[in-house]
């Protein structure tokens, strides 16, 4: 009997079951391959760091990309911290010989699910433990995250960040009141500085939460000194890391302007076309020797790589002069914002039908008698979580009405951090008229079920299929002489009903185009482009559709392997499910309590 109990014991763990349950659904309904632009920039910096062991490069591998005119070169837009565990797991498939860039994809999925661990982790100090799965699966599955876990993007492990500074920050003031609970607290907080360039937002509103806190409860001088030390130490790494690349220990990129990346990669430009004449040369003389030997394959090679590094930079070249004719020297727009479009920004953010944070997931609604509960119970906090919300969503809305929510994305991407911060909130009481009615108890399943029904559907169609036909078929009907329609269908996409990704996503899962293809280029153009059979588009191939039902497609080389995969995801996932159920309905516990008396 003891023997028993001390097995349940030991399988006892419910953050590992939600941990696993939740991995094996974004998986089971990931990509497993390039469906974005992003997918694009993030795998080819990913792979050119293994390979070359150096972040920079020589060529422009990717769209997001900057020129350091420190380093005379290319770096991606995201950071360090991103990029790092993408080239982890492409290194891991290499020295495996997995032939496949499957595990590369994992990744974003299991840096997901590690933000709701850490979430269920910090809800259960806050408040009991069958509320606390339920937000933390709401958190999974009924907003923006379960479908940009599908992607290669910056918010997942900054996301794991916030979450985790959150999580030592509880546990420390309610629980532990171990020092090396605030030394963690504030090094997952300050490691999001290489992470995301508006993590220093963050990072000083939550070391003056810390700090407010510490003075308030009069804690020891160990308590600053650890706290002090973890700061310090993602700081430092965030200072090395822009550096060496821009010479800089605060530049991240963002705020270079165009014109100093201008003259540099012009100066860069020559100095290849010398390399280039020289190269050329030496190719030239080993030919005549011999055209077959080692060297000329080697030297030929160099030039061709040399060839397509000058073809990268030239592009950059000009697609930055001419960003410089259009937009000016300085990479943002927002001091030109005025405060019309500011306050129409937090419109856009928040409540608009487009892809706001309510309408996609409206079981959010809950903010406003829940958040109240907190308020009351945690004012420091509250007033903390509020702070670094507010300054979020104030700096997206100055980029409002073109650039507030990151590209084609499904909801307000750039936002993504603040939700786990949103559901720490939500821990609040449910106030006693309302925990009693049965009708607010039905009004909450339903917004769960719609808000998860939403997800399925962002979760459906690639994430450009709206965005990117949309382009093409302007570019049929406008030209590319005149590109003031790029500006026209980018706000058009951003900012109307018509252009709402739920309701076009639902005409493309029912085998129609996009509806804001017609709304926006008329019938007539529409029609004509459509009989062409030109519009790009389509549903999304799920890791298990894809698996299961598509056997010539382009995972057939591995299929065994995949399909292997699958039902070790699927087993899994039942596993994690029975487990979670049993522990939180104290089946287990019943039975060996019975069977030990």
């Amino acid at each position: 009997m003891i023997l028993i109990g001390d097995t349940v014991k030991y399988f006892k763990n419910e953050n590992l079951y939600l941990f696993l349950m939740i991995a094996s659904i974004y998986i089971l309904f990931s990509n497993g391959r390039i469906t974005t632009s992003m997918d694009v920039d993030v795998l080819n910096y990913a792979k050119d760091f293994y390979e070359t062991g150096s972040f920079g490069s020589d060529k422009a591998l990717a769209s997001g990309i900057v020129f350091s005119p420190y380093t005379e070169k290319f770096y991606p837009m995201e950071g360090f911290g991103v990029v790092l565990p993408y080239t982890l797991s492409y290194g891991f498939s290499k020295i495996f010989g997995i032939d496949s860039i499957f595990p590369v994809y994992m990744t974003n999925q299991i840096l997901s699910a590690l933000s709701v661990l850490f979430l269920f982790m910090t809800l259960k100090l806050l408040t009991c433990r069958k509320k606390s799965l339920f937000l933390s699966l709401t958190y999974a599955l009924a907003t923006p995250i379960f479908v940009h876990s599908k992607y290669l993007l910056p918010e997942p492990v900054t996301m794991v960040m916030f979450s985790g500074a959150f999580y030592f920050y509880f546990k420390y003031f309610i629980q532990s009141k171990k020092n090396i609970d605030l030394f963690f607290s504030l090094l997952f907080g300050s490691f999001s500085l290489i992470c995301r360039p508006d993590s220093p937002i963050f990072v000083g509103l939550f070391s003056l939460l810390i700090l407010v806190k510490l003075i308030k409860e009069r804690s020891s001088k160990s308590s600053y000194i650890f706290s002090i030390s973890g700061l310090v130490i993602g700081v430092a790494i965030f200072s090395i890391v822009n550096y060496s690349k821009f010479g800089s220990t605060i530049e991240t990129g963002y705020t270079l302007t165009r014109d100093a990346q201008s003259e540099a990669i012009l100066k860069k430009i020559e100095s290849f076309s010398k390399k280039r004449d020289t190269v050329y040369k030496e190719l030239e003389k080993l030919f005549n020797k011999d055209k077959e030997s080692e060297a000329t394959k080697l030297k030929y090679a160099e030039y061709q790589d040399i060839e397509y590094a000058l073809k990268t930079q030239d592009k950059f070249f000009k697609d930055i002069e001419r960003m410089k004719k259009e937009h000016g020297s300085t990479p943002n727009t927002i001091e030109k914002n005025s405060v019309g479009d500011f306050l129409y920004g937090i419109v856009l953010s928040t409540i608009y039908p487009n892809r706001s944070i309510f309408f996609l997931s409206p079981v959010l609604l809950l903010l406003i008698p829940l958040g109240f509960s907190f308020f009351r119970k945690y004012r420091v906090e509250s007033i903390g979580i509020l702070t670094i919300m507010a300054f979020y969503l104030s700096l997206y809305s100055l980029r409002a009405p073109l650039s507030y929510a990151g590209s084609a994305a499904w909801g307000v991407r750039y936002l993504l951090p603040m939700y786990p911060l949103m559901f720490i909130m939500l821990s609040g009481k449910i106030p006693e008229r309302l925990s009693a009615n049965h009708l607010y108890k039905r009004v909450i399943y339903l917004l769960f079920a719609v808000s998860i029904i939403f997800q399925i559907i962002g979760s459906s169609v690639n994430y450009q299929s709206v965005q990117m036909p949309l382009e093409y078929a302007c570019k049929q009907k406008f030209g590319t002489d005149d590109m003031k329609w790029a500006r026209e269908s980018r706000k058009e996409l951003m900012t109307t009903y018509r252009a709402s990704l739920l309701r076009n996503n639902l005409s493309i899962i029912s085998g129609k185009p996009p509806i804001v293809l017609e709304s926006f280029l008329g019938k007539d153009i529409y029609k004509r482009i459509e009989k062409s059979g030109q519009i790009p588009g389509g549903v999304n191939d799920w890791f298990f559709k894809k698996t299961l039902f598509d056997k010539d497609g382009d995972r057939s080389s591995n299929n065994s392997l995949f399909i292997l995969l699958f039902f070790i995801l699927t087993g899994l996932f039942l596993f994690s499910v029975y487990n979670l159920y049993n522990l939180f309905f104290n089946k287990i516990e019943s039975r060996v309590e019975k069977s030990v008396k």
